[in-house]
């Protein structure tokens, strides 16, 4: 482990006297999850870690890291619903955390949105080496419009209560600095791609896949409703994935008249290929994205993937592989199905 990444956490391997306490803030496993495990097996490197989980259904991205003790607390960490909610739940919650976490030398506390690490940074305030490791800021105005604005000048400001935020390329690292004050630094840790074998092309006719976790931002609904023609000639969808939107993404799926949509709810990374092929395309319909590892994993197998044309994903496609509207989406779709046989 290179002394650039020690330095995410403690400043010295001494600073970690204690171990390192992991508090994964989710009630989903995905792709954050699966990059927190990531940097929790760097950092069992040097020290030993203890990983505390809010759902059992994470335990298998956390379960094989060497020097590391896993603990389940159902509920313990954050809790469904939004600003308001989670801070009821960390001042609350404060004597049973600072109990179970006091003796950590470092605590990292991992979160998709900055909602869900407000429970832990309210009950763990003032502990000398608390960090969070958050992939972007998650801006609600892209869908709640003057609502989301109010909503960010609510939570974003939460940030200070940790020492150092980790986060994961530059562009996320310079909107977070414009929300911090006083000694709290914002460090990078980038996305963690596994070698990924090219899928091989079989005489499998080709699929639309979508993979990711099935919220809001993510718009999976919309993208089954959109692909619902006959226009482009794909006949099926696989979607790979879960989260708080999985009955409406059903519901979208038994409505589809064109398109055959299959839910194979959360798959590893390392198990996708198995159910992939050379010729598939990965669509990505997103409102709102920090920077998609799910499109770099799609490169590494060889794929070839279309995204919505938002800020984040302009980093890791080419404008041919962008769309910015239903029809745009279909015609490229129909380009693509027709190359696929020639």
């Amino acid at each position: 482990m290179k002394c650039a990444e020690v330095a995410l956490l403690a400043n010295t391997p001494s600073e970690a006297k204690g171990g390192c306490a992991f508090i994964v803030a989710s009630n989903v496993l995905g792709g954050h999850e699966y990059q927190s495990a990531a940097l929790a097996s760097h950092y069992a490197k040097i020290a030993p870690v203890t990983i505390f989980l809010n759902q059992e259904v994470l335990a298998p991205a956390f379960s094989r890291i060497p020097n590391a003790t896993v603990i389940v607390n159902p509920g313990a960490y954050i809790s469904r619903g939004t600003l308001p909610r989670q801070v009821l739940k960390g001042a609350v919650g404060k004597r049973h955390l600072v109990r179970q976490l006091s003796g950590f030398g470092e605590i990292v506390v991992c979160a998709g949105a900055i909602e869900a690490a407000i429970p832990s940074a309210i009950a763990l305030r003032g502990h000398p080496c608390l960090n969070l490791y958050l992939p972007f800021l998650y801006d609600r105005r892209v869908l709640w419009g003057a609502w989301g604005c109010v909503y960010n000048l609510l939570a974003f400001p939460w940030i200070n209560l940790f020492r150092s935020i980790i986060t994961i390329n530059r562009i996320q690292a310079t909107l977070m600095r414009r929300w911090v004050w006083g000694d709290t630094k914002v460090r990078v840790h980038r996305n963690s791609v596994l070698p990924l074998d090219r899928l091989p092309v079989t005489d499998v006719a080709p699929r639309l896949v979508c993979i990711g976790r099935l919220d809001r931002q993510k718009r999976v609904p919309e993208l089954i409703r959109a692909v619902d023609s006959p226009a482009h000639g794909f006949k099926e969808l696989l979607i790979i994935g879960d989260g708080p939107k999985r009955d409406e993404v059903r519901r979208a799926a038994s409505a589809a008249r064109f398109i055959k949509v299959d839910l194979l709810g959360w798959v590893p990374t390392e198990q996708q290929s198995r159910r992939l092929n050379g010729q598939d395309i990965l669509v990505l319909n997103s409102a709102i994205e920090g920077e998609p590892l799910v499109l770099r994993e799609a490169r590494e197998r060889g794929m070839r993937v279309l995204a919505a044309d938002i800020p984040g994903v302009r980093g890791v496609t080419k404008p041919s592989e962008r769309y910015g509207s239903k029809a745009a989406l279909l015609g490229k779709l129909a380009g693509l199905r027709c190359s696929s046989y020639s």
